[in-house]
């Protein structure tokens, strides 16, 4: 019977640190697949900042045409949308969400 309690204590031991390694990994994996499937975003954002110069304004780039269309299309398995953002002339981030 102690036989079967140290087993079992040493297979909650292993699960609790194995299943939230494999969470992160999981995760990690979604987010790498969303990157890799949505690749030319970076093309088109480095396209966008080398035909104008900078990012402009927040009102002239939210208005853009760029901008507008950016945020339709979205590919890969685990994202279900995506968003960019200003942050200044020379700086934009993009957020992918799976709701």
């Amino acid at each position: 019977m102690v036989e079967l309690m140290v087993v079992v204590a040493i297979i909650t031991i292993v699960a609790a640190i194995a299943v939230p390694m494999y969470s992160d990994y999981i995760t990690k994996t979604k987010m790498a697949d969303t990157i890799h499937a949505n690749g030319s975003d970076r093309t088109n954002i480095a396209e966008y900042y080398n035909s104008n110069g900078s990012f402009g304004s927040k009102a002239d780039f939210d208005s853009s045409e760029f901008a507008q269309n950016f945020n339709s299309t979205v590919a890969g398995d685990y994202a279900q949308s995506k968003t960019i953002t200003w942050l200044s002339a020379n700086a934009v981030r993009v957020d992918y969400d799976n709701n």
